[in-house]
Order: C-alpha cells, then structure tokens, then sequence
C-alpha cells in the first residue's frame, strides 16, 4: 500500500488522471470485443479449468487457474466464460497501465506515456489475447509490473522495492514460465546498482540498515513461485480422492485432462507437468544457440512489428529509443534490459510445438512500443523542443486509430461467434444421454465446459483422446454404454467394424455399432 501510495504522489494529480486512463481505456477496449461464449481450443480448456480449479496441460498455470477461479466465482456476473475473458481483460489493460508507468519512470511527457500504453492495447496482438480466456495476459501483466518496478528500483534506489519486485516475477512464473526471461534482469540491475553505489555513504547505509528485512522479502516473495506449483500435487491428490474427473469411472488411468492433467501427485507426473516435457520446450532453449534462429526473427517478429507501428522506419526509431535510453538509466542497464526483454523472440520462433508463436512477444512488443515511444520523443526533440510534447502523442494516436479500424471489425466476428455453442446443442441433441463422447482436443474443450460448468451434458462423459488410443477400452465400455466419436475426417480405428453418423453435420458424430 505505501508503495501505491508513494507512486500516486510522486505525480502531479494530471498525470494521476492519465494513469488511471492508461488502465481504464483498454479495460473499455476489450470489454467492446470480448470473447462472449466458450470457445474451442486453449480459451475452452481454460474456461473449464479455471473453473473448476482444475489442472491444466503443462506448466498448469497455476497463478492463472487460482486467480480466475477466485474471479470467476466472486464476479457473478454473465457467463463464466465471459467472466474470465474479463479476467484477462483486465490483466492485459494492468500490463498496459504498467507500461505508462514504465515510461514515466524514464521520464516520457505524461501524455506522450498514456498514448505509449494506448498503442501497445490497441495492437493486433495485445488486443486479441486480451479479449479472451488467455493465460499469456496475465503473464504480461506480472512481467509488466516487474519492469516497472525495476525501472523504478533504477531511479530510485529504494530498496524496499526489490521484495515488490522479487514478487512480480515469482507471480509471472507461477502464470507462465515465460517469464524465465527477465528474471535475470532482476539480479543484473541489482548488481550494477549496488557496484555503482558502493562507495555512496547513504546506500551503503541504508543497505546495512535494511539488508535482512529486504532479504527476508525478497526471499518469501520467491517461495510464492514454488508454493503456486506444489499446490498441483496437493490438487491432484483431492482430484482423485474424491473422484472428481468422471472418466475415472470408465478404468482409464488417472491423468485425463481439465481435472488431473499429468496425474501430478506422482513423481513422474509432476515432473512432466512442470517442465513441459511433453512438448517441444528443450527445441526452443536450442534455438537461442543456433545462429538460423536469429536470421529468421526480421520475418517472424519484426515484420508483424513493423506493421504493428504503423510501417515507419521501425528499427531506426527502436535503435533511437535505445540510445535514449542508456543516457537515462545507463549503458549496461539498457543492454541487460534489451537481452532479457526480447529473449523470449528466439526461443518461440524454435518452440514448434507451440501453435500461438505470437503470444510468446507480448513482453518483447511491450518493451519495442515503449521504445518506439521515447525513440519518437527523442526525434521530435531533436527537431524542435516544442515538438516533443505534441509530435509524439499525435503520431501515436494516428496508430491507435488504425489500429482500431483494422481489428475492430475481425473481433466483431469474434464476439458474434457461438460455432462451440451450436456444436454442444448438437452433440445433446442428437447422442444418447449415457454416451461416451470421445474427442480431440479441439471439440473437445466445448465440450467439457458443457459437462464441468453448464453441466448441461447430463450423464455423458467428455472423453479427450484420440480414438485409436482410447480404442483397446471399446469392447468394455460398449458393454454398459454406448460410445460416440467427434470425427472431423470420418476415420475410425481400425477394431470399429460397423458405426452410423448421428447427423450430417461437421464434424461427423459416429456411434459404434459393432466391433471386431
């Protein structure tokens, strides 16, 4: 609170105004445009476990199932999808309002920094996972706050924000361990900041005077990252005491997604839920040491970029805004910032087991628009002192327009599109009320969320597989219930002799009639 409180005095009462528009006009944005209804995919999978308070597909999440299901559950308003749509809403505009503060810190003309954080919401990227159930805005917004109070602990020397800021990152890795990347900076800046000032009689006394309180915090604030992750054992432990996933009770192993996904009270479980092993994540850290990686970036990443702010010169203005920068906060700060702050770049365009690369830039767009920002300013100043208060947020502005003439209409679609809701009506109306309803994840996703939070699918039980693994378990299951299988190609495996499509629909519904 003191810290709130001291940030909220440092400024005038305009500036104050203009951070509480930095928040609010996002938040106004994506609440236009948000994902109203259950979605397939990775929105529906967290829809339904956040919920829940499920357990999600590797790293599980954990900061963002905990906080959504808090959300979801005190704001009782809407559907639950909706309310956790809001949820990143709200998360992605924090992140936007971190960034004017961020730019404040560096100190941008406070309006130039309300239209920097209004252009970083209103881009392509940061606009569409903020108008959905997306675990990456939340992430952003933990990432975000952390560089703010870095550039903060920069200025200011105050060493009562390092617990703050040993926060933020342990909350960002419990959401995504996309935040891996600018945990170093915290050790980095402190280290330069402390040899900087060793020989300062007021730090090194303030130092002496705080340094066990300081570390005492620094050091709760890291244990919230591993607390967050064990609490998946502890959940998964509950999970299967009490039965709480229904596919238990077809003999499948426990480890099914939404409710135990990995089985994490088990060693083994554990360890691939944390680490992700199950995918490609080892491609991705290869891809930092392999120069083709970095040949593919101005086509992966600065392409989309340079679109993003309006086709000017891009990189000229970022390379401006990084020379500004290290005349501000220093040379070796600046350096230790870019590193961190686009490392997350390399690693995605390696991750090939991810279908969302772009999600992966979020921290690394945020850091180039607040570049692009003071790269602007400093432009403007250079060609006449007075233009630095007014080029800037015109120029800004202009994109902030484009940008919602260009997204405005593709999101529109999004928030009239109920394909998943059409597709769970059809599945209740046309498949017997006992059926084992086996999808891939894809249909899958809608699916459970009519099951754990319509509970509209009465006694069906969502079964998340491909068939062919699932197919060794048809004899016995056909015994007592019948089976149904989401097939977007018609295929079947190869023991299903005879099935009948339920509907002419897509994708096709196929009861097992016989088997061989």
């Amino acid at each position: 609170m003191r810290l709130i409180l001291a940030e909220v005095t440092r400024f005038d009462r305009s500036s104050v105004l203009l951070g509480l528009a930095a928040f609010l006009g996002p938040s106004v944005l994506y609440w236009a445009t948000l994902q109203p209804d259950v979605g397939f995919w990775d929105t529906g999978e967290m829809q339904t476990v956040a919920w829940i308070w499920g357990i999600a597909h590797p790293t599980g999440f954990p900061a963002f199932v905990l906080g959504g299901y808090a959300f979801a559950h005190l704001v009782p308003i809407g559907l639950v999808a909706w309310r956790l749509a809001l949820f990143s809403a709200l998360a992605m505009a924090l992140g936007s309002s971190a960034l004017f503060a961020a730019a404040r810190e560096i100190n941008l003309a406070p309006v130039t920094a309300l239209c920097v954080a209004w252009t970083f919401a209103s881009t392509e990227l940061a606009w569409t996972r903020g108008t959905r159930t997306e675990v990456h805005a939340l992430a952003l917004a933990c990432s975000a706050l952390s560089l703010w109070l870095g550039l903060r602990f920069l200025r200011t020397r105050q060493l009562r924000l390092l617990p703050f800021w040993a926060l933020s990152l342990s909350v960002s890795l419990g959401v995504h361990p996309v935040g891996i990347f600018i945990v170093p900076l915290f050790f980095a800046w402190i280290a330069l900041r402390m040899f900087q000032e060793r020989s300062h009689p007021l730090f090194v006394r303030a130092f002496q005077a705080q340094a066990k309180r300081v570390l005492g915090g620094c050091l709760l604030a890291a244990s919230i990252c591993p607390l967050l992750y064990l609490s998946l054992p502890v959940r998964s432990a509950w999970v299967s005491a009490v039965h709480a996933d229904p596919t238990l009770k077809l003999g499948l192993p426990a480890g099914r997604p939404y409710w135990d996904y990995d089985h994490p009270i088990s060693l083994s479980g554990f360890q691939r839920e944390i680490t992700g092993s199950d995918f490609n994540v080892s491609g991705g850290f290869h891809g930092l040491l392999r120069p083709s990686t970095y040949a593919n970036i101005p086509t992966v990443f600065f392409a989309d970029l340079n679109q993003a702010l309006g086709g000017y010169d891009v990189l000229f203005i970022l390379v401006v805004g990084a020379v500004a920068l290290t005349i501000r906060i220093g040379k070796p700060e600046t350096a230790c910032l870019l590193l961190c702050g686009f490392l997350a770049v390399p690693f995605a365009a390696s991750y090939t087991s991810e279908s969302d690369v772009a999600r992966y830039f979020l921290i690394a767009y945020w850091l180039a628009v607040l570049l692009f920002g003071l790269g602007l300013e400093t432009l403007a100043k250079f060609l006449h002192p007075r233009l630095r208060q007014i080029l800037p947020p015109i120029l800004l502005l202009l994109l902030v327009r484009a940008h919602i003439q260009t997204i405005w209409p593709q999101l529109q679609f999004q928030h009239e599109d109920h394909r998943a809701r059409q597709f769970i009506k059809r599945v209740i109306h046309v498949t017997p009320k006992n059926a084992i309803i086996i999808a891939a994840w894809g249909e899958a996703t809608p699916l459970a969320y009519a099951a754990y939070v319509d509970r509209s699918m009465q006694r069906r039980i969502v079964e998340t597989a491909w068939a062919a693994e699932d197919a060794p378990y048809f004899a016995h299951w056909r015994k007592y219930r019948p089976i149904v299988l989401v097939s977007p190609d018609g295929q079947v495996p190869p023991n299903v002799r005879r099935f009948k499509a339920l509907d002419k629909g897509y994708p096709q519904l196929l009861l097992i009639e016989q088997l061989q």
